[in-house]
């Protein structure tokens, strides 16, 4: 079978490989891969900002996909369904079927087609957890840096859903989507300067461009998804989170978008034989919602 990943670090090509097919263990399922998230991730992974000691490294984190065997799991054959799987070790989504641990994936919202499905565990995930890290009291005021990307404006929904006034950093030429999502004020990265001091209770810290910090006001709190340099932050409650791999956190999400309380977008579909591309598409940090490879699309 074919599996997209890549023999070194560094802006050097992908490769489709030829793979062997997954074999079943007690405790998984194989999975016909029917979409896939596109993520920052798996390009900062393929220039060496997470190093891994793996060659050739199958890429890819979250999947969507038909269930076409099983071996002591709640899922049977034929189920839909997605998760995030195997992070932050590597997983190989970007492969006709894939080996996962039955217990990582759920099945899909009942009001997103599975060629869209792939692309929400991770982002998804990132969003609902972090803001479990915080206290996000309604009324309160959060500032959203990248809040038109993939964990962006599922952030900006989310913070919605708590009551929180959103002030939103994006492109200007994202402005009106990101309106649409609910953010109150808009703050256009590419024509002002963030010029807020103080002001603010909440920093989602998201876009790894910018750190507004001096924007969060005392006591407030930043909640940060990017490795930055230890900083001292007096009086203000400093948190970095990783996502991770939680099925009651996937079926509360699942929740969040059947009831259209998260409403995912996607902002481009790329065939299988296109993986490169849609990666290298996702590098440039100006996406506006999900990049999503498609299997079933024809090139």
């Amino acid at each position: 079978m074919k599996a997209w990943g890549f023999k070194e670090f560094g802006n050097t090509p992908f490769y489709c490989f030829d793979v062997p097919e997954p074999k079943l263990e007690e405790g998984k399922v194989i999975v016909k891969t029917i979409s896939a998230g596109v993520n920052p991730t798996d390009w900062n992974t393929k220039i060496g900002i997470y190093p891994y000691d793996i060659f050739p490294f199958m890429s890819g984190w979250e999947l969507c996909g038909e269930v076409i065997a099983e071996k002591g799991t709640q899922h049977n054959v034929g189920d839909i369904v997605y998760g995030l799987i195997n992070f932050p070790e590597m997983a190989g989504c970007y492969a006709e079927k894939v080996s996962v641990n039955g217990v990582d994936v759920v099945p899909i919202p009942n009001n997103i087609p599975a060629k869209k499905a792939g692309a929400l565990p991770l982002v998804g995930l990132s969003v609902i957890q972090a803001f479990d890290k915080i206290s996000a009291a309604r009324g309160k005021s959060i500032l959203i840096t990248g809040a038109s990307g993939g964990v962006g404006h599922m952030a900006v929904q989310h913070a919605k859903n708590y009551g929180l006034h959103v002030i939103a950093v994006a492109s200007s030429k994202n402005e009106d989507f990101v309106r649409g999502l609910g953010a109150g004020d808009f703050i256009a990265y590419d024509k002002e300067e963030i010029k807020l001091s103080g002001d603010v209770d909440i920093l989602f810290d998201i876009y790894k461009e910018a750190f507004p910090f001096e924007a969060v006001k005392n006591g407030g709190q930043i909640l940060t998804l990017q490795e930055r340099k230890q900083q001292e932050f007096k009086n203000i409650n400093y948190v970095y989170h990783v996502v991770n791999r939680n099925a009651d956190d996937l079926l509360r999400l699942t929740k969040l978008i059947e009831v259209r309380k998260i409403i995912p977008h996607i902002s481009s579909t790329f065939p299988f034989s296109e993986v490169e591309q849609a990666i290298r598409q996702v590098s440039h940090a100006h996406a506006k919602g999900k990049i999503i490879v498609d299997f079933n699309l024809q090139p």
